[in-house]
């Protein structure tokens, strides 16, 4: 079975990859671990997408059949050509049409990619979990990259694996601009093409970040200017003609935003919420942390809660510390890349305040950037134990 034989070449070749990754980076024994234990852990998720979207069905399964989408009535491969779904469905012909592959394996080959994504993260955190310097600390630092919710969503197949992979690819870039900076430019584009207003936020974010900072020289800065503003011209004008937007409006965004949460309500799902009757305060507060336990009416639901639960714990001791700290400079002391997350975490919440109303779609929507989310307050508490350390020492 042509499918087993590939599962198992995915799973030796990652495992033996992590190892030679995990020695290119000097990480400790036990990190080295560590790191295939959140391999397994990982991996594991994809029999559990398998048997959820087999149970209850979803747009993975048709993604991968090529049926979500046949607007453009496609006849051969490059008919598939596109963004978003189209792309998908291009890059699912041979795996799916030609060669008749199982949805089972194509859960395995996503939940191989976005291991990559999950891979990048664990580098991106491992110097500051490991500088945190308490071993709670330590402890829950590493626990949020085994929070399920990412794990889930982007182990099978979908836009969330592509996704969380271009984000960490942009981070990876931005933490050596000067050195990975095609790295960073390889994964804004894969975030573009998979889903364009997640790229351009993505994208938005990035060029600010570059034009803000001090290590890159006028010319470099003006070129990146030129480019960002012709780049982000084009995804802007791409991305209206997408949403059938008869022109750049607060107006026209308004009625786009009306259509897409009727539409959505159109479906009557048992996890619907009266998005567009709450004010931001109410939508960011839908978007990070709910479902709570009290809406929970499944083991699904429970653990979605149970996660947002966590988040939540995070978001409040993280603000407490901020404002414990006299003075306390964020942008100087989070490194750049999580500020980097941070602000696309909440940029794309405006996104999602504007077009989504189902707590379902919610959860699987922000899987791609939360524990961005969770690692910035985390952080921040981090810092505020270090400075009481600190106080006491001089002390």
């Amino acid at each position: 079975m042509l499918e087993v034989f590939l599962t198992f070449m995915i799973l030796t070749g990652l495992y033996f990859w992590n190892r030679k990754f995990g020695n290119s980076r000097g990480f400790l024994p036990w990190e080295k671990t560590l790191l295939q234990v959140l391999y397994g852990y990982h991996m594991l998720f994809a029999g559990v997408f398998t048997w959820y979207l087999l149970e209850h069905g979803g747009d993975a399964v048709r993604y991968w059949s090529l049926e979500a989408d046949v607007s453009q009535n496609p006849v051969n491969w490059t008919d598939y050509w596109g963004h978003g779904t189209f792309f998908l469905q291009w890059l699912h012909y041979w795996p799916s049409k030609v060669l008749g592959l199982e949805f089972w394996f194509g859960n395995v080959l996503y939940a191989g990619i976005s291991w990559l994504g999950f891979r990048e993260i664990f580098s991106l955190m491992r110097p500051f979990i490991a500088n945190s310097g308490n071993r709670v600390l330590v402890a829950t630092g590493w626990l949020i990259l085994f929070l399920p919710n990412a794990h889930f969503w982007s182990s099978g197949v979908g836009k969330e694996a592509w996704l969380l992979l271009g984000l960490a690819l942009v981070l990876k870039g931005f933490s050596s601009l000067r050195v990975n900076w095609f790295i960073a430019v390889f994964g804004l584009l894969l975030a573009f093409w998979v889903r364009p207003a997640f790229g351009i936020v993505l994208g938005s974010v990035s060029f600010v970040f570059v034009l803000a900072d001090r290590n890159l020289g006028l010319k470099t800065k003006a070129l990146v200017g030129l480019i960002g503003l012709l780049a982000g011209s084009l995804g802007i004008w791409k991305l209206s003609v997408m949403m059938h937007l008869e022109d750049i409006s607060l107006a026209s965004i308004q009625q786009f935003s009306a259509s897409q949460l009727d539409f959505l309500a159109g479906f009557q799902a048992s996890s619907e919420i009266p998005m567009a009757e709450y004010n931001w305060l109410q939508r960011f507060w839908a978007l990070l942390f709910r479902p709570n336990i009290l809406e929970a009416s499944d083991f699904w639901s429970f653990a979605a809660a149970l996660e947002n639960m966590v988040g939540l714990a995070l978001t409040i001791s993280g603000l407490i510390a901020v404002l414990s700290i006299p003075k306390f400079k964020l942008f100087a002391s989070l490194p750049k890349f999580l500020i980097l997350a941070l602000f696309v975490c909440l940029g794309m919440c405006v996104v999602y305040g504007l077009t989504l109303n189902n707590l379902g779609i919610i959860m699987r929507m922000k899987s791609t950037y939360m524990i961005f989310w969770y690692f910035s307050f985390w952080m921040l508490v981090v810092l505020r134990i270090k400075s009481i350390i600190a106080g006491k020492d001089k002390d």
